[in-house]
């Protein structure tokens, strides 16, 4: 798969990741009705971001070696990584906002990644 599609599949997982988190609190009644109570599992969330985590580090440190030579995009996700890790440490309450803080700075750091790539590539 080229650059370009790993930050795209990037972008739509941790995309798909932030709205999960922040639906699921108002889906939780109705999801045993739909036979979907499995996506509230925490093993579910837990390989949702380990999938997240796996394909943003394969994309960053790509495009950061092989295309751009710039650390903005790896410390941008760093920090969402971080947030994702920390997520109950201001209580379950704040957890969607974190959660979802830390996918925008995902979303930003294979954003960038990819305008670097393009700009490097039209060069």
């Amino acid at each position: 798969m080229r650059q370009r599609s790993w930050d795209i599949v990037g972008i739509c997982a941790t995309s798909a990741c932030a709205i999960h988190c922040f639906i699921l609190p108002a889906i939780i009644p109705v999801l045993p009705l739909l036979g979907l109570q499995w996506i509230a599992q925490p093993g579910f969330e837990s390989t949702v971001l380990a999938i997240s985590i796996a394909i943003a580090s394969y994309a960053l440190l790509n495009g950061y070696r092989h295309y751009h030579g710039q650390m903005w995009p790896l410390a941008c996700a760093l920090v969402g990584f971080l947030l994702y890790a920390f997520k109950g440490g201001l209580g379950e309450q704040y957890e969607p906002w974190i959660l979802s803080g830390g996918a925008l700075l995902i979303v930003f750091a294979h954003s960038m990644n990819l305008r670097l790539r393009l700009k490097i590539a039209s060069q």
